[in-house]
Parts: structure tokens; sequence; C-alpha cells
């Protein structure tokens, strides 16, 4: 049988095991989900199978024959492909799109080879033609013009052409709109049907159940079970994930809400806000919500001084502030978490110590030095707070999964507030890329705010997490505010009727 099958495999960190002792089995022609909440090592597996760890423990055989996956060449030969989260570290952005799809057949023949340059681009567009995937994109161009869901394709079709047999996608649509979700399922079931195997990483269980034909569930890096897609359901798969049931896991917790803190008017960007004002009070979760475009994080960017508003106001506690830069914001107590952490919530090729304390080091420092042992126990005492699994203080934070990596961005302004009291929390989409239960601890800490005064500001696309947690909903279209509905008077239809424009629009 053509298979990839692993026997007790498993990878040490320095205190901690992050794969102990998995065996797995994914068929070519199938589609195998793998789940698991934070730290449960999904993403650790992939690198395994993509030879990005030289050291792991167990066998691994490819179709039958032991393969040793010290490196990313060594899984090239043994026909696997990994298709990363961050689809920037499998390209080359200054070459053109054309070298980038020929990349494996360039690099991988032996002997020096000069490049003739039209027989390149014609062999490209030769390849875009065979695989039948549908692009909009020119092959001279270069590779750093294109989208993130082009990239994935890219990488897909390079693949392919190298006749890969096995592809890993982890966490494949973190960041693409439902139409591109919609266009890469087309190609995955494709695939299937061309008789690859898939290993398809998600924490998003609507997709995990749309696209797999089996499942299987990490739990602290171990193996909890792998079972057939059609043989189980959303419930069974989180009380495998967390150990508990989903009305445990999504249990809303009542706050007292106070008076207005903060207040928006009319405030206008060019071309990314139109006018959109609102209140906040004390202890109030306000979601805002609506379709990719809406204008979402670009309000969110104009209330922390990110992007210049050419209109419009800015309040707090009844006084009128100048929002000009992060800086002011970060002044008068408000507080932002981005959308894409790794570009401007984090300094990724920085430790953890190092990203938590960043906004804090004026306060942490006495005539210029940094005071190490304060240093120590407050970057200690958030890490615990936060839960975030790391194997020391120095570990990089590009190292750490993708729910880590929100926690240490989130903890940066924790331990901020505990300088300067926090007014205001905005958080543009937190749960992106994460996992169940990274997603619950994200969702508690936002009601401990709340519980202690500080007004909330969550921004997602996620109907059902809006109103899970809201107290109050904004909906957002075309750059402005088309409604404003209580939790209790709204349902996933009508926000999604205002999100589209089917209502509200013109108001």
């Amino acid at each position: 049988m053509n298979c990839i099958e692993t026997f007790k495999v498993g990878k040490n960190f320095p205190g901690v095991q992050a794969i102990d002792g998995v065996d797995l089995v994914i068929k070519t022609g199938e589609v195998h989900a793998m789940v698991g909440a934070n730290g449960a090592g999904k993403s650790t597996f992939a690198k395994i199978l993509s030879g990005v760890f030289s050291v792991y423990e167990g066998k691994i055989e490819v179709n039958g024959q032991e393969k040793i996956l010290n490196s990313p060449l060594e899984s090239l030969k043994s026909e696997i492909v990994c298709v990363h989260q961050e689809v920037d570290t499998s390209i080359v952005n200054y070459l053109t799109i054309a070298e980038n799809l020929l990349l494996f057949r360039m690099t991988m023949t032996k002997g020096f080879n000069c490049i003739n340059w039209s027989n390149l681009y014609d062999e490209a567009e030769k390849l875009l033609e065979e695989v039948n995937i549908p692009i909009e994109f020119s092959v001279k161009e270069k590779a750093s013009n294109l989208s993130l869901a082009d990239k994935q394709l890219m990488v897909i079709i390079r693949a392919i052409d190298f006749g890969s047999k096995y592809l890993i996608f982890d966490e494949p649509t973190a960041s693409l709109s439902q139409k591109e979700v919609k266009v890469l399922f087309n190609i995955i079931c494709n695939l299937r049907k061309k008789e690859l195997g898939i290993l398809y990483i998600s924490h998003r269980m609507p997709e995990v159940f749309d696209i797999s034909d089996r499942i299987t569930v990490l739990k602290d890096g171990r193996k909890v079970a792998t079972v057939e897609t059609q043989s189980t359901n959303t419930e069974e798969i989180i009380r495998m994930i967390l150990g508990k049931k989903r009305e445990e896991y999504f249990a809303k917790k009542e706050v007292d809400i106070g008076e207005t803190i903060f207040e928006v008017k009319d405030i206008k960007v060019p071309g990314k806000v139109n006018g959109v004002s609102f209140k906040l009070r004390q202890g109030e979760i306000l979601g805002i919500t609506g379709l990719v475009g809406a204008g979402k994080t670009e309000l969110a960017r104009a209330i922390f001084g990110a992007d210049r508003k050419t209109e419009g106001s800015i309040i707090i506690k009844g006084k009128e502030i100048n929002m000009n830069s992060p800086v002011d914001a970060i002044k008068n107590g408000i507080y932002f978490v981005p959308e894409e952490r790794r570009k401007e919530g984090l300094l990724i090729n920085e430790n953890v110590k190092f990203n938590l304390t960043l906004s804090s080091l004026g306060n942490i420092c006495k005539l210029g030095v940094i005071k190490k042992i304060e240093e120590k126990k407050v970057v200690n005492d958030m890490i615990n707070t936060l839960k975030i699994i790391m194997s020391d203080l120095g570990q990089l934070v590009k190292n750490l999964s993708g729910g880590n990596q929100q926690k240490t961005s989130i903890g940066k302004w924790l331990l901020k507030s505990k300088f300067k009291e926090a007014i205001v929390f905005i958080f543009d989409d937190p749960t992106k890329g994460i996992d169940v239960g990274a997603k619950e601890e994200i969702y508690s800490l936002c009601y401990q705010l709340a519980k202690e005064g500080v007004g909330i500001i969550f921004i997602s696309p996620d109907i059902p997490e809006i109103l899970t947690l809201s107290d109050r909903i904004l909906i957002m279209y075309n750059k402005k505010v088309v409604a404003e509905q209580s939790k209790k008077e709204t349902s996933q239809e009508s926000i999604l009727n205002y999100a589209t424009g089917v209502v509200g629009y013109g108001k």
C-alpha cells in the first residue's frame, strides 16, 4: 500500500516533549486531518515529516521503505512537500513566479545548466495550463507581488510538477477569505482524486469535517485517536481535544457593565474608514464584525493612531484626546493586539522575554539599565498567567506555536497595563490561526479584563465567535458601521444580512 507510516515518532526540545510516540498512517487518495489543542504537537509533527528537524525519535516509512527525513531535501526526495502556514518560508520572494514554480527542476538537476529565459517562461506557462488550477498572475511577475492565496497555489503547483505524492497543509486557511478557501478545497479534492496523500492540519472544525476522510487527534504530543470522519462529530472531537464538552468550553461569563469610558465620533480615514461612531462602556465587550474588506482592521488602526484620521474625535472618560500615533494611544491606556501578530505584534527573531518586556522597558529600568531581578519576576509571572508553552525564556518567538505567539503578543500589553492602567484593549481577530484550546484561554482573558473594568473592542469575521463573546455588536460593510445590535436581539442570519449589504447599506 502506498502510504506514509510513522512508528513511535517523537521530538524532544529542552524541557518539552513536543511529540511522544506517535503512530500514524497517511494513505494516498485520502485527506487525513490532524487536530489538537495549543501545543499538542501538530506543527512539530509536520516539520518532522517535511525534514525541518534533522533529529527525531522513531521510524518513518514511505511506501514501505524506511526513510531518514533529516532535511527538507530528503523529504523532497521522498515525495513529501509541506505547505507551511507562513508560506513565505517556502518561496523566494525576489525571484519571478516562473523561477519559483520551476525551482525544484533547476536545483535538483545535476551538473551546471545555463538558464534560457524564454524557455523558462514557456515551461512555466505550460505547467500552469497542465495543472488546471485557477490563477490570475503572469509568470514574469515577482513572487513578492502575489497574495497569500496565490503563493499557496504556487507552492502546490511546484510540488505537483516535481511529482510529490504527499502534501502537508499546516493551517492553510488561517489568512484566506471564504472565496479563497473554496478554491483551495476544490484543489485539495482534485489532488485526492489523483491519488495524492494529504495531511491537513487545522483548528477549524467545520473545515476538517468538510474536507477530511479521517481525523487524528493529538493531545500533549500524544495521539489520542484516529477516527473515520463520517463516524464521528464535532462534539466528540472537541471532547478528545480538551477533555470536556462544548457547552463547558463555550460558557459565557456575565460581567457588570459600567459607564461610558471611551467614545469615537465620526472617524474618517480616506479610502479605509468612512465616518464611524460608537461608545464603549466600562467592562463591556463590544464586538465588531463584517466580511473581508469591510474596514474592521482599518478602524482599529485609526483608533490606535497607527493610521492618521482626517476627521473625527476620540474621547476618553469625557476628555477629547489627540490620538495621532500609537505613542499617544499607549500613554492614554489604549492597547492594540493586531491581526498580523508576526508582522505587527511581535519581533519574531527575538526571544519570549524580549517581546514580553518590549513595551515596558522604561518601567523596569533604572538609569537606563534593566533591573534583571524585576525583569525575571514580571516575565515569569506573565508566562505563568498566560500559560505560554516554551522550552525556555531564550526561545525565539518564531519557533513557538501560533497560540503561544498570540499569547506573547497579548502578554506584552498585559505587562504594560501593570505599569499604566488599561482603559481599552483592542483585539483584532485574536483567535485567527489558533486552536480551540488557545481560543478558550483568550476568551477567558477577555472576560477577566472586562471584570477588572477594562473596555474591550473585539474584532472578528467569525460571527459565532462574536455572538459568543460580545455584549453588543457593530456590523461593518463598505468601510462604515451599518448596524448596531444587542446580542440578545440578533442572530447569525441577521448579522450576515447586514455584513453582505443585503440590508442596512446606505445608513
